[in-house]
């Protein structure tokens, strides 16, 4: 009989061995479910006292917000809940998930994670969302913090954005070469890289 068996075997010869072991599958099961959950947390970069509270897949799906103000709308790739200050008041804070790697934040993204910030504040109040947000690359989180640099940098985009509505034409926002090769507006572009 090898230990293992020797030692359940004593156990449950003990007056509460079947409450004892019990006790110890269940703890090891447990266990092996945090094991689990760290490790699929750690694959998207979320943080690990997250608790999601809704994604764009699933059951619990991130519903699009709208603002009559700033006239956007959008949804985050998932609202995450996290616990802040003293006394763990709980923020919403929206994530943004990317399929590709990058060591660098494009501001691109960070100014789309600014939007969702402004939509959720909105609707549900600056007390219930969080100073910041995730954008998660394939490989690399970046926490975004919302400050005045970066709603001055929303406000002039914005201002970009209806400005291109208003005339109907945008100019090149960019220098790469490969960022241009694969625009969908490459053929009817005045100012295409070659």
């Amino acid at each position: 009989m090898d230990p293992l068996e020797n030692a359940v075997l004593y156990i449950w010869s003990l007056p509460y061995g079947w409450a004892i072991l019990l006790v110890g599958v269940l703890g090891g099961v447990g266990f092996l479910f945090l094991l689990v959950t760290g490790a699929l947390r750690g694959r998207t970069g979320l943080p690990s006292a997250a608790k999601i509270i809704a994604s764009d897949t699933g059951q619990n799906r991130v519903k699009k917000y709208s603002s009559e103000r700033f006239k956007l709308t959008g949804n985050p790739d998932f609202i995450i809940e996290e616990k802040q200050g003293l006394f763990g008041r709980k923020k919403l804070v929206p994530v943004e998930m990317k399929s590709w790697s990058s060591k660098r934040l494009y501001e691109s993204q960070e100014i789309q994670l600014a939007v969702y910030i402004v939509l959720m504040k909105e609707e549900h109040g600056d007390r219930a969302v969080a100073e910041y947000g995730y954008v998660i690359y394939k490989d690399t989180p970046f926490r975004v913090e919302w400050n005045a640099d970066l709603a001055q940098r929303l406000e002039m985009h914005i201002a970009g954005a209806r400005e291109v509505k208003r005339t109907k034409f945008a100019h090149r926002s960019h220098e790469n070469r490969a960022q241009c090769a694969t625009c969908a507006f490459r053929n009817v572009c005045d100012e295409a890289l070659s």
